[in-house]
């Protein structure tokens, strides 16, 4: 049970990362180019999802067993 939980820490800081790199890449973008962000953009949204979605299938692997 410390393990999982351990590791459920990790991966929501990972997921605080991944948003905070995001929102200083848009930063960055702003004051280069229009289609900088929407690069940012197109890499930041799989990124995010994906994470999402292995955190949920995780839990619902999780609830089955």
């Amino acid at each position: 049970m410390p393990r999982t939980r351990a590791r459920r820490i990790v991966f929501r800081g990972r997921g605080i990362a991944i948003v905070a790199a995001t929102c200083i890449s848009l930063f960055f973008a702003l004051s280069i180019h229009p289609v900088v962000i929407a690069l940012a953009i197109a890499l930041a949204v799989p990124a995010t999802t994906a994470a999402a979605l292995a955190a949920i299938l995780k839990r619902y692997a999780r609830k089955t067993r």
